[in-house]
């Protein structure tokens, strides 16, 4: 749901730019204006005008996702101004088998022309699956795989999936998955995520 969030300064946020995270952590905010974050320590900074940027903040037993993009750069403090954000999501864990999240994510795909990578969002998760929500029109019973950026800052590469359902919505795709572990620890980063969030209620 969307909600005015318990920002506290210090706290630390990843931001995901072209599929690649970095760390950074909130300096100051003005509510329905701009957050101040530090200036991540990345070449690719400052993005592009208009460039989407995915930010994951975790805290306060609350995980938030939201998309923004940066309005400007002052280098001379290190500082980084973003867009605050007008879709921000939270979710308050609980102890649940199954957790609600909004967490980006690449889907692979083997088809007739090679590999394509796509983009897409799990909507929720557990142990042994999740709900995927894709732009792209993905089968039932279609085998794929999925690299997912944990909140924790560890990365799922390439876990194999099963497609379990499908429900097209107006401009996207409700995809029911399950996991296809192919080796021992694979899911180990899942599991540890799952552990720490049941513990913020």
């Amino acid at each position: 749901m969307e909600t005015e969030p318990r920002f506290e300064s210090g706290m630390e946020l990843s931001l995901e730019l072209n599929g690649q995270a970095y760390r950074t952590a909130l300096r100051g905010w003005r509510r329905s204006q701009y957050l101040m974050v530090d200036l991540p320590d990345a070449g690719q900074w400052p993005p592009q005008s208009k460039e989407v940027i995915i930010g994951r903040l975790f805290g306060n037993g609350t995980y938030y996702g939201f998309s923004t993009e940066c309005m400007s750069v002052m280098r001379e403090f290190r500082l980084v101004i973003l867009r605050y954000p007008e879709d921000m999501v939270d979710t308050t864990y609980r102890k649940t088998e199954r957790f609600a999240i909004s967490l980006p994510v690449t889907v692979h795909r083997q088809l007739s022309g090679g590999e394509r990578q796509e983009k897409g969002v799990i909507t929720n998760i557990s142990a042994g699956g999740c709900q995927l929500r894709s732009p792209k029109p993905i089968g039932k019973g279609d085998s794929f795989r999925l690299t997912i950026n944990l909140p924790t800052g560890q990365t799922i590469k390439e876990v194999n999936c099963l497609s379990r359902s499908v429900n097209p919505e107006t401009d996207h795709f409700v995809v029911g998955l399950s996991f296809d572990i192919q080796k021992d620890g694979e899911l180990d980063p899942l599991a540890a995520f799952l552990e720490t969030a049941s513990k913020y209620q």
